[in-house]
């Protein structure tokens, strides 16, 4: 290395080192500004839309729910009991499985109990047995 700045100047190689190390720099640091900003952005906008749902993604795991749904016969039923669920705060997705007769439910426990999750299926007017 250099001692002084002087020899840094005389050197031809050093001053385009110096530029090259510069603008790698530079670009990372763009890079790094811009990653955060982003997930700044998705943050926010989790927060903004998600409702109810947001806190709770930040603080607890998702819990799964299994139910046997007797009366769920065609792809009309598995609608019905997927817009009454997904409605429900602290519910994430709901998969219903018609050939088996089946509903599975993520939800976050915090916001949410199993037995609320039947008893809405149950106000549909669907047959709900926890499995």
């Amino acid at each position: 290395m250099w001692k002084n700045k002087n020899q840094l100047m005389t050197n031809p190689f050093g001053a385009l080192r110096n530029k090259i190390f510069l603008k790698l720099y530079l670009s990372q640091t763009i890079s790094l500004l811009g990653d955060a900003f982003t997930w700044v952005g998705i943050a926010l906008l989790a927060f903004q839309f998600g409702g109810n749902h947001s806190a709770a993604i930040l603080s607890t795991a998702l819990t799964e729910a299994s139910f046997r749904v007797t009366n769920m016969v065609c792809e009309g039923c598995a609608e019905k009991i997927t817009m009454a669920l997904t409605a429900l705060p602290g519910v994430k997705d709901v998969k219903p499985i018609v050939m088996q007769k089946q509903v599975q439910v993520n939800y976050y426990p915090e916001q949410i109990k199993q037995d609320e999750l039947k008893k809405v299926l149950e106000k549909e007017g669907f047959n709900a047995v926890e499995v």
